[in-house]
């Protein structure tokens, strides 16, 4: 049986990791074995016991940098925990699950093994929604769009008749969505872990592009459909990060890094995905459809 390490990362806001612990407890398959790992990567004294009295209350392991050292090192300092796992998925502290999640992607990681990593399709809600859906395992709420219309961000009316199979579709991506995503160990160790040079933004990024590098591309799973990703939380509850500078800073050493390592000038991250996507033969992805039916598509 595959060993599995869940692991979350943590800058601020103790009670968020609550809710999603909550909705973990809820909605993960009782059936399937795994370790969850929380980090803490604040640096603060004060939010660490915040944090490891929520862990504590879960029955979760919890480690701590003892300064913030960013979203790569977190997920690195997760990723090695637990050296003997065979698959390791990263969730976000603002992200909640749909029912049965882990087996889609255990039965993708499982069942295919010339890919880089899955992601999994996660829709857009409000904090006020995040009430609701740690109600129950079967609560489902109304997602997002994400564009604007005036001063609130309108409601996705589409999705109430939207039939499952619809979005059941798997995706091939430059790069795995850093909310949500899961990976083979091998492929970890052939990456050589997650580029700390990127304190926050890229870092996803790079990965995906490192992955195609070595002949192992990205995809997305579109099932289930009702995984739920909170609009704006990491950032919206930390004014104090300069997020711009940030991303401009990681932009310009990932287009550095790759510049060298392809011997291409390129102006952003996007230009590199048919140069390497192009390069790697098609073959058949195996996956999990709606209503867990097996489904396999070459791509």
């Amino acid at each position: 049986m595959a060993k599995i390490t869940v692991g979350i990362p943590v800058y601020n806001r103790g009670e968020r990791l609550g809710d999603l612990l909550e909705n973990l407890r809820q909605r993960t398959p009782k059936e399937i074995s795994h370790e969850i790992v929380v980090v803490d990567d604040s640096g603060k004294p004060k939010h660490r016991d915040i944090v490891a009295a929520v862990c504590s209350k879960y029955g979760v392991s919890y480690l701590a940098h003892e300064k913030n050292r960013g979203v790569a090192a977190g997920w690195n300092t997760i990723s090695r925990h637990y050296n003997e796992s065979d698959f390791v998925v990263i969730l976000n502290d603002d992200v909640f699950v749909a029912n049965d999640w882990l087996s889609y992607m255990v039965y993708a990681l499982e069942n295919n093994p010339k890919v880089g990593s899955f992601g999994m399709n996660c829709r857009f809600i409000s904090k006020e929604d995040a009430i609701e859906i740690v109600k129950g395992p079967d609560v489902k709420v109304l997602p997002l769009n994400v564009h604007w219309r005036g001063s609130e961000l309108i409601r996705n009316e589409r999705y109430k008749s939207m039939p499952a199979e619809e979005d059941g579709a798997l995706g091939k991506v430059m790069c795995p969505p850093g909310c949500f995503f899961g990976f083979r160990r091998e492929i970890y160790d052939l990456i050589g872990g997650f580029d700390e040079r990127y304190f926050a933004f890229y870092e996803e990024t790079d990965f995906g592009v490192a992955c195609a590098h070595r002949g192992y591309p990205t995809f997305v799973l579109g099932v289930p459909d009702h995984n739920y990703h909170i609009w704006s939380a990491s950032f919206g509850s930390a004014p104090e990060i300069d997020a711009g500078g940030i991303m401009a800073r990681s932009r310009a050493s990932f287009i550095e890094k790759w510049s060298g390592i392809l011997g291409v000038k390129f102006s952003d991250a996007p230009e590199i995905h048919s140069l390497l996507m192009d390069k790697i033969p098609p073959f058949a992805v195996r996956w999990l459809g709606a209503g867990k039916v097996e489904r396999s598509e070459v791509l």
